[in-house]
């Protein structure tokens, strides 16, 4: 052993002699005694020290092996969790790849970048090769009125499916007009009320730039800030009037066409304590006019005017055009699309364009909205010959349809491409198809290019008769007629009842629609109270008659006359009930279609003097045309003179 072995045995300290030693009667200690019996080979303790040695390093190899066991064993650990993070980041980037690009056919884009307010987006806007086709599997995916990025699935050829993107950007300012209001001194009004004619694509706040102070009488000028969902800024400058205390601080108040109704407190202010007293969801603001309502504050009641004006231009999106086989110049509309007004818009040529020297041909194109704003976008004609009709794919070789569905669904069942890569607009043809009576009929998809060629399809349309039987119409009357009426209740608590449930207007109820069905009440009554819950005057006249016969009424449907209805431009329908017996009648008007606020009366149990006056008052505040409740009295029993129900906002001249 060296001389750290040998200190780690025996010591720091020289023995008098080594424990070997004693036994041998030696007297010679320390190391350098050691060293030299091992020299003389008379160390006996030298064959224990290595056994020992031996021992101990076999030990240290136990150890040794043990250790490198157990490191071992962390390694593998270690190895595992690193794989399986690895894997996890793998597996991510797979599916993050596939949305977009791994199974995303070479032909559809990974993005695509549309500006907020586009009112339409086609699947087939995604495709690089117009030669496919592409439609949406939910169409709910995204919105075109709010700025993101959206996951949009496509199914792909009618078949395979993939995802792709749509970044919706808005990156155009919004337009304000100014609008002055008049408040009570130290009111705190809305930064919305000195604005109108808001114009943009996304939501828009706004708010003051600096707020006024409203503490003292005059006129106090604003500046509002208008920000929409792209960040876009537009400042406007404003005026407010300040004046002292009144029930009622203006009657005529001017919005832009396409605005929403103004609250209340556009006319009483926003700490004036007033309600509209009609349904102000009647009146259309994309229509520019002089609307009448009424207002209520404190128990009086003010005639207030709302002034719809349209004083911005329409926008739209211009694209080329091409003049196919030598033919005409396609129609105006063709050249636009997105097109963004308040109010209806017409396309027409501002010149009419001609074809002179070499193609391209210049054309211009005009935008008129309702207000008589104009824009003139300037495009072109290119030529081309095309002589190859579109392909139409049948996917559906027949189509359903109920008597008395207010609609064909079809379009889920054909689908159409063309050599040009355009789309192509396809119809179904039901030219000999009576879609009133059941049968089986021959009915043609219908498909033009824009070159006119034309290809047809042939469809089985089958029309399935849904007579509605008096079982069935009084079964669903009961259920709701039990709920409104008790026995106890008098003639004109009944009336008043189905009244006020039916002209409530609400889609669970039932919601006015401009048009359905004329030609079957019962089916008409049956599927407002059973499934579509929406319908015009004539289904709502149509369901008060089946609850009133259903609780034991005489009824019998009146209708607008033919000369009023020429005037008018259109035709009113409604009951009238008897309250008396079959000997003794006595006849009165119900009519509980929805009336827009400005005209509202409470029309459930009237005579014919009353609906004579409301006519005339009618005419009076809409125009001459209205004709109301004009109707033919030869054609209907008269009605009782007793006046049951009083009209306060007739004045008492228009019963002269």
């Amino acid at each position: 052993m060296d001389y750290r072995e040998y200190r780690k045995k025996y010591g720091n300290n020289k023995p008098a002699k080594a424990p070997e030693e004693e036994s041998q009667g030696k007297g010679i200690g320390g190391y350098g005694a050691y060293r030299a019996r091992q020299a003389a080979g008379t160390d006996t303790s030298e064959r224990r020290d290595t056994l020992q040695y031996g021992q101990y390093a076999g030990l240290r190899k136990t150890k040794k092996k043990k250790a490198s066991k157990d490191s071992a064993s962390g390694k593998v650990v270690r190895f595992a969790i690193v794989a399986l993070t690895v894997l996890l980041i793998g597996v991510s980037s797979l599916l993050l790849l596939t949305d977009y690009k791994i199974w995303l056919p070479d032909y559809v884009a990974t993005k695509l970048t549309v500006e907020a307010g586009r009112k339409t987006l086609n699947a087939g806007n995604f495709l690089t090769d117009k030669s496919h086709t592409a439609e949406f599997v939910n169409e709910g995916d995204f919105s075109l009125s709010h700025v993101g990025t959206y996951k949009v699935k496509l199914r792909i050829d009618g078949e395979k499916t993939c995802t792709t993107r749509l970044v919706v950007n808005d990156s155009v300012a919004p337009v304000g007009y100014p609008n002055h209001i008049t408040v009570r001194v130290n009111s705190t009004p809305n930064a919305s009320l000195c604005v109108t004619g808001i114009s943009d694509a996304t939501e828009v706040k706004i708010s003051f730039k600096t707020r006024p102070d409203l503490s003292q009488i005059g006129n106090v000028p604003v500046v509002l800030v208008l920000e929409d969902e792209g960040g876009n800024k537009t400042t406007v400058e404003s005026e407010i009037t300040v004046v002292e205390d009144a029930k009622i601080l203006t009657t005529l108040k001017v919005i832009e066409a396409g605005s929403a109704i103004p609250p209340v407190s556009a006319f009483v202010g926003t700490d004036g304590d007033g309600e509209y007293s009609g349904d102000t969801t009647l009146i259309n603001t994309s229509v520019p006019g002089y609307y009448t309502m009424a207002v209520s504050v404190m128990g009086e009641v003010f005639d207030v005017t709302l002034v719809v004006q349209d004083t911005v231009a329409p926008k739209g999106t211009v694209s080329p055009q091409v003049i196919y086989n030598d033919g005409d110049f396609p129609p105006p509309a063709r050249f636009v699309s997105d097109i963004i007004d308040a109010s209806a818009v017409t396309v027409s040529y501002d010149t009419t364009p001609v074809k002179s020297g070499n193609p391209p041909y210049p054309v211009k194109i005009r935008l008129t909205d309702a207000g008589g704003n104009k824009t003139v976008y300037d495009s072109y004609c290119t030529t081309a010959n095309d002589h190859e009709p579109p392909v139409i794919t049948v996917l559906k070789e027949q189509i359903d349809f109920n008597v008395g569905d207010s609609a064909i669904i079809w379009r889920s069942g054909v689908r159409v491409t063309d050599n040009s890569g355009d789309t192509v607009e396809v119809t179904l043809d039901t030219t000999g198809v009576n879609l009133n009576f059941a049968g089986t009929y021959t009915a043609y998809y219908v498909a033009t290019d824009a070159a006119g060629n034309q290809t047809r399809k042939t469809v089985l349309l089958n029309v399935h008769d849904n007579t509605v039987t008096d079982f069935m119409l009084n079964t669903a009357v009961k259920a709701l007629a039990d709920t409104l009426v008790t026995n106890n209740m008098t003639d004109l608590q009944k009336l008043s009842a189905v009244y006020n449930y039916l002209s409530a207007n609400t889609l669970d109820k039932l919601k006015y629609v401009n048009s359905s069905p004329h030609d079957d009440w019962k089916r008409e009554a049956y599927l407002a109270l059973t499934s579509r819950h929406s319908g015009d005057c004539f289904a709502f006249a149509a369901t008060a008659q089946a609850i009133f016969r259903y609780l034991g009424y005489e009824t019998l449907m009146v209708h607008r006359s033919e000369a009023a209805q020429k005037q008018s431009g259109g035709t009113h329908y409604w009951i009238m009930i008897n309250l008396g017996t079959a000997s003794s009648p006595l006849w009165y008007h119900f009519d509980a279609t929805p009336m827009r606020g400005d005209v509202r009366i409470k029309a459930y149990c009237l005579t014919d003097a009353q609906l004579n006056a409301y006519t005339k008052w009618r005419n009076d505040k809409l125009g001459p045309n209205e004709m109301y409740y004009a109707f033919d009295p030869s054609q209907y029993p008269k009605s009782a003179s007793k006046i049951l129900v009083n009209i306060t906002l007739i004045p008492s001249s228009y019963y002269n």
